[in-house]
């Protein structure tokens, strides 16, 4: 045993304090980079990902706010640019593409086609690193592992660079900053009032019954493939109607909804049109039926 000088005494003290920072860092965590996701200001893309952000803030922000237009505010004062490639993917350029849905992994392997012309031709080059989600040279394809969190996060750069990386100034400004909520008509706006995205039309026409050419006729023209567009043959109380819901969301499919409805017109059935914005718009149009 000997006493330390005091050069010896001050290394050790270094030395403990950086174990207890590293320990320190170790507890916080994702803490971590949530500060340095705050403090950059840079633009934050996801997919879908409005659950994500509040699960953040939640975590790793004070206690979330029940006031609606002061959370926009602490969102925007730490994230002031956010895109949603959900949102984007509903846009007139690309939702045709998606007839079957548009998850995440469905826009990035189309994305990944080299004959689909409606994506930006950018080249991605990935860190060596990270190597196994790099395309096989050999059978040229890619090791698809979603939902492991590098991935997803990797895909979803991927799939906003092939989208947006030739945006045009309108492009930006539509889709900056709005967010795609769930099951909701409207998309959330970070920097401005909420809107009305879509709605679910129903359109009712009236038959005979279940025989009727009509019925079949309307089942021609309203193909249910990638389920567009779903059939009720409505028989209840001597009611006999088809009702026509259109199930998809999008400016393409509603415009081509409403071809095949007024095509419906022309050929002399009366069509009556619905449109869903709550489920209290449902119950009218629930009872509005009763009337036909």
């Amino acid at each position: 045993l000997r006493n330390l000088t005091a050069e010896e005494k001050q290394a050790f003290q270094n030395k403990k304090n950086e174990l207890n920072q590293q320990i320190f860092d170790d507890q916080l965590g994702f803490t971590l980079v949530w500060e340095l996701l705050t403090e950059a200001k840079k633009p934050i893309i996801g997919h879908n990902f409005m659950l994500d952000i509040l699960f953040m803030m939640s975590h790793f922000n004070d206690q979330i706010t029940y006031e609606y237009e002061k959370f926009k505010q602490e969102l925007s004062s730490m994230f002031p640019t956010i895109y949603d490639t959900k949102t984007i993917s509903f846009s007139k350029r690309f939702q045709h593409l998606f007839p079957s849905g548009n998850s995440l992994g469905e826009i990035h392997q189309l994305s990944c086609n080299p004959d689909q012309k409606d994506f930006c031709d950018v080249e991605i080059i990935l860190d060596e690193r990270f190597s196994k989600y790099k395309v096989d040279e050999e059978s040229k394809e890619q090791s698809h592992v979603y939902h492991e969190a590098g991935y997803d996060a990797y895909v979803t750069g991927h799939v906003f660079l092939k989208m947006f990386a030739n945006a045009i100034e309108e492009e930006d400004k539509q889709y900056r900053n709005r967010v795609h909520i769930h099951k909701c008509n409207f998309h959330f706006r970070q920097d401005a009032e909420d809107e009305l995205c879509y709605a679910k039309e129903y359109s009712v026409v009236n038959v005979q019954d279940k025989q009727d050419p009509t019925v079949q006729m309307i089942k021609e023209m309203f193909n249910q493939e990638h389920e567009v567009t779903r059939i009720n043959i409505n028989e209840k109380e001597n009611i006999k109607c088809v009702i026509i819901v259109l199930l998809k969301q999008g400016e393409h499919y509603h415009e081509e909804h409403k071809r095949k409805l007024q095509a419906l017109r022309e050929k002399g059935h009366e069509v009556l049109n619905f449109v869903e914005y709550s489920s209290q718009r449902k119950k009218q149009l629930e009872k509005s039926t009763k009337k036909y």
